[in-house]
């Protein structure tokens, strides 16, 4: 397949899972939700063909007024499923969609990417024992994911991919809990990965 051809239809698929998510965030405040079909009864799955495997995703929304704006994380699962969880503060709900669009491109394209990975036996993708943060997100699979997740939030938002690597590193300590030299450590390998 043409990499032109596959890169534009990769754009598509995960803009289709965005508008998704942001119509279900729009219109509800807490709870779990199956896409696709919690929107559309009849589909249980995304399915786009040549592009990924079918896959579906389990939206969580939770509001929580001790953050600032919105706090995001994802898992991809064996099972095909792509969990995404949005804590965000309702007072600021009607102010963080475009932030939150540019992070979801982030998100799910590295969750994609995970199914990718998976589909090619690229990594091994299961449950591995106990790891520290720091070899968490210096495994391969990691660092590839989160290189293509990063830059397709900067091919959208149009900023460095070194300013959002960093931003989200400094915004989610409480995720990735990391020293700050670490997190220097594998924001660099990050930059730097080529797959």
């Amino acid at each position: 397949m043409n990499k032109l051809f596959e890169n534009v239809r990769q754009r598509e698929v995960i803009r289709s899972v965005i508008k998704d998510i942001i119509k279900v965030f729009k219109s509800n405040n807490d709870g779990e939700f199956d896409l696709p079909n919690y929107l559309y009864e009849d589909e249980m799955v995304y399915e786009f063909p040549k592009i990924s495997d079918p896959f579906s995703v389990e939206l969580i929304i939770e509001e929580n007024k001790n953050i600032r704006d919105f706090k995001i994380n994802g898992e991809y699962r064996e099972d095909d499923t792509i969990v995404i969880l949005i804590h965000y503060n309702p007072n600021k709900k009607r102010t963080i969609a475009y932030d939150l669009i540019g992070e979801l491109n982030e998100i799910i394209a590295h969750e994609l990417r995970h199914g990718y990975q998976n589909s090619k036996g690229y990594f091994d993708l299961g449950d591995s024992e106990e790891e520290t943060p720091y070899k968490y997100y210096t495994q391969p699979k990691e660092l590839d994911a989160l290189n293509f997740g990063f830059k397709r939030m900067s091919q959208i938002t149009k900023k460095p991919i070194e300013v959002l690597v960093n931003n989200w590193f400094d915004k989610n300590k409480d995720i990735h809990r990391l020293n700050d030299e670490e997190k220097k450590d594998v924001i660099n390998k990050i930059l730097k990965y080529k797959k």
